[in-house]
Formats: C-alpha cells, structure tokens, sequence
C-alpha cells in the first residue's frame, strides 16, 4: 500500500542520514535547529509536556517542519524508542525554498495529518 510519505522518502535519497540509538532525544521542545527529519527506520515518541502524544513508526514520516515552516521553535520532544535512521535536511528553510519538490512533499504531509485531525474531531 502506498502512503503519503512514499513519496517524501524517494525525495529525500540523497539526503546524509543520522543514525541514532534507542533513548535519544533527536528534537527537543523549545529548541530551534532549521532541521528536518525524515524517518527512514525505526519508532519515535512525540511528547508534550512529558506526556506521549503520538508513536511513530512509518517510514517517510517527518518531524521539525512545523518550528520550520512556521519559524518557530519545536513544538514537542522527539525521542527514538528503538534504535532509528532518519534522512537529514538541514537548513530547512532555505532547502524547501530551492526544492518545491520536497515543499510539496512536507506540504502533503502535514495535509494528511490536518485531515486525520479533523476526522477525529467530528467523530467526537
């Protein structure tokens, strides 16, 4: 089955990668670092305020867009529950300006995530 993060993981192959062993901290809220990240492997935690929100687990997911595209900071931790390999964009902003491609592909992304939101809330 083909997911709408099949697409960013294909974008992003010649990307350097980051591999990072299981308990680290790979985002942290409050921090700005213009980077994104782009699950290739492995399960992250996304907390706030020390209470788990979500896991992840899919490839082509990515974290850090939002403090990016917003040009803020992180809006939550990040934490790798197993060992994990994420593609690295660094300086993000600049980058999705050069590259629409990839704009659209994190564009797609967060879509996704809007609409999986709002059919939570209608079914509450």
């Amino acid at each position: 089955m083909t997911t709408v993060a099949d697409p960013l993981l294909a974008l992003c192959a010649d990307l350097p990668q980051l591999e990072v062993p299981a308990g680290t901290r790979v985002l942290r809220d409050g921090d700005r670092s213009d980077r994104i990240l782009v699950l290739v492997e492995g399960e992250v935690a996304v907390r706030k305020g020390g209470v788990r929100v979500a896991a992840v687990a899919t490839p082509g997911s990515c974290f850090g867009e939002m403090s990016v595209l917003l040009g803020g900071n992180h809006t939550a931790d990040v934490d790798a529950q197993t060992d994990a390999r994420f593609f690295v964009l660094d300086h993000a902003t600049q980058a999705l300006q050069d590259h629409p491609d990839l704009l659209f592909g994190v564009a797609r992304l967060m879509a996704d995530r809007l609409r999986l939101v709002t059919a939570f809330l209608a079914d509450l």
